[in-house]
Parts: C-alpha cells; structure tokens; sequence
C-alpha cells in the first residue's frame, strides 16, 4: 500500500483508480480477463508497489465506463514523480565518518526538494534552446511533421488502442475478442473502426453497432444515456452484450458492451444495438 513517503500525486492517482475499480466491481481477477495484464500486475499498480502504465489506466477506464481523460492528466503528473522527472528526486544518505558503508539499496530514499536538481535545470535549458531553435529556422519541417503526427484527439472519446513498449498493437482477432472490452484490447483505434448502424431517440440518447477491423470484432457503443439506462448488442448465435445499468456519472461519457468476434464484416448482418431506457420501450439500430 502507499504511504507518506508516496509524492502525493502519485497516492492521489491510486486512490482514484482503486475507487474506480470498487464502483466497477470488477475483482483483480476479473480485471486479468478483459485487460491485458495480469491479476499480479494489477495487485501491484493499485498498490503502488510499481508504477501503473498509461495504458493500464486507459484499460481500467474502458472497463468501468469511464472517460479517461481525467484519470490520464493525475497520471501524467503521478508519472513524473516515478520517472523522476518532478519535485521529488533520489538523494543518498551519508553516513557516521569512518563507518562502514551501507548497501547501495538500502541508504536512498526519495525525500521532496525545494528547487529543481541540476540536471533538471540543464534538461530545460535544453529543451529551451531546442524549441528556439525550431521556431528560428526549421518552420517548414514542423509543418511536415506535425501533418504527418496523428492528431491527440483522433483516438477521443474512445481512448484508443494500448501500448507494449513498442508500436500500437491490438490485442485480439476474431473469436479471441468474445467477451473483452474493445478499448482495453485496442481495438476502437479512430481508424481502424467502422459504424455499422446508428439510432438516435429524441431526447438525444444514441447506440451504435461498431465494428473493428483490425481485430475483426463488433460491439454497441452509447452516448447521451440516462442513470438505470442500459444498451445492449445482440447477434444471432452469440451471447447478448448487455452494458448497464448506467450511474448518473457514467451517462456523461461514452459507454461500450464487450465484444462479439466475427469472421468479418459480412458477418455483422443481423447485429442490433439496442438501447434500453430506464422508462420507455427499446429502440434499436439493426445493420441491414
């Protein structure tokens, strides 16, 4: 568990996500089922016994329903505690003259400084003269790159794919997605997703069929619900993929069913997204 020797913007980004995981209730277990980390690996993050990936975040949020949009800016702050990056650096303490020396590990502790190390300072005076530099002479370079850069809210608002270590992945093709949650396994990239049918309700609730390409995968996804709302998607021959009922905090955002693997998007014919108020009749959105 944390404590006070925790930077505090990394004690507050844990309790955040392990009260989401409670309102969720999801187990560590069942967090391993839908997510690509283990019950081990999540027992470490929400106890702060190793710092919580970016995409571990994201994946938590998809699973309970939550826009990840708040939870990322307490982890961009949390991780530049861990990286060291922050206020909070690594210092070693000295000991008693002529004493014998302690092991490495056990004389460093992280202890918070009033002003930036050294290094820190020579990181931004780099970064300065680097951004100078841009501005003065390479305009022209920026403009290529940046056309080339995918936009940051081109993933928004389903939070977008996972990440390895390495480049974006997905985490699941065809029957290997049944049952998990498609921003968890990357698979509602802006790109590589496809709106089969589409049903908007007068008082502005709206459910779609979504298809993924890359992992060859369908689910419902809703937006404008109301609190005891549910949405669910059915096909014919697969499990209902039912979502609900919504919390008043989770009808703001974005919510999507688990996935239904399909061989393709021919497959999809017969799909429905139907949406399931809390007072009125359903209304559906059928791929023709």
């Amino acid at each position: 568990m944390t404590d006070d020797a925790t930077p505090p913007e990394c004690r507050r980004l844990l309790g955040e996500l392990r009260s989401l995981r409670e309102r969720s209730g999801h187990s560590l277990a069942a967090l391993a089922a839908v997510t690509p980390y283990s019950k081990s690996s999540w027992g470490r993050y929400l106890s702060g016994a190793q710092p919580v990936p970016r995409a571990a975040v994201v994946a938590l949020c998809q699973v309970a329903g939550e826009r990840p949009a708040r939870l990322l800016a307490l982890w961009e702050l949390a991780d530049a505690e861990w990286s060291g990056r922050g206020s909070y650096t690594v210092q070693v303490r000295t000991g008693t003259p002529g004493a014998p020396a302690a092991p490495a590990e056990t004389g460093i502790t992280a202890e918070p400084v009033a002003r930036p190390s050294r290094r820190r300072r020579s990181w931004w005076l780099l970064v300065a003269g680097a951004v100078l530099a841009v501005v003065a002479g390479a305009g022209a370079g920026v403009k290529a790159l940046a056309e080339r850069a995918p936009s940051a809210a081109a993933s928004e608002p389903d939070a977008g794919p996972w990440r390895q270590d390495g480049p974006l992945v997905h985490g699941c093709t065809g029957p290997g997605c049944d049952g998990l949650a498609p921003g968890a396994q990357g698979c509602d990239r802006a790109d590589a997703v496809v709106t089969l049918a589409e049903h908007r309700t007068g008082e502005g609730r709206r459910v779609q069929v979504r298809y993924g390409r890359d992992c060859r995968a369908l689910w419902a996804r809703a937006s404008g619900l109301r609190a005891g709302d549910r949405f669910a998607l059915r096909l014919p021959g697969a499990p209902v993929r039912t979502t609900g009922p919504v919390g008043e905090e989770e009808a703001a955002g974005y919510l999507a069913t688990l996935m239904t693997g399909v061989s393709g998007p021919g497959a999809a014919a017969g799909a429905t997204a139907c949406l399931l108020p809390v007072h009125g009749p359903e209304e559906c959105a059928p791929v023709r």
